[in-house]
C-alpha cells in the first residue's frame, strides 16, 4: 500500500506544537475535539441527520469554521467554498 510508504516521510518533519491551533487539536483530540471546541466557540450545530463517519463530522465542522473565522489551516478557502456549493 503506498499510504504506509509515504506516511513515515510526511511525519519526519511534523511536530505538532509548531501547527496552528485547528491541526494541533485534531492530532490530540481528533475530529471529535474540533467539533466541542466549534461548538463552544464558534456556534456550530450538529446536522440533524448525522454524519457517516468522524470524516464527514470533520469537513462539516471544517466548512463552519472557514465561515465563522479566520483560520490559516483552512486553506485554500476554494476548497471550502466549492464543498458548500453543493
Amino acid at each position: 500500500m503506498i499510504a504506509r510508504r509515504i506516511l513515515p516521510r510526511l511525519l519526519e518533519g511534523f511536530h505538532v506544537r509548531r501547527c496552528p491551533l485547528l491541526v494541533e487539536m485534531l492530532v490530540k483530540d481528533g475530529p471529535y475535539g474540533l467539533y466541542e471546541m466549534a461548538c463552544r466557540r464558534y456556534g456550530y450545530s450538529a446536522l440533524e441527520d448525522g454524519y457517516a463517519g468522524k470524516c464527514h463530522l470533520c469537513v462539516d465542522v471544517r466548512k463552519h469554521l472557514v465561515e465563522a473565522g479566520q483560520f490559516e489551516e483552512l486553506s485554500p478557502r476554494g476548497f471550502y467554498t466549492a464543498l458548500m456549493e453543493n
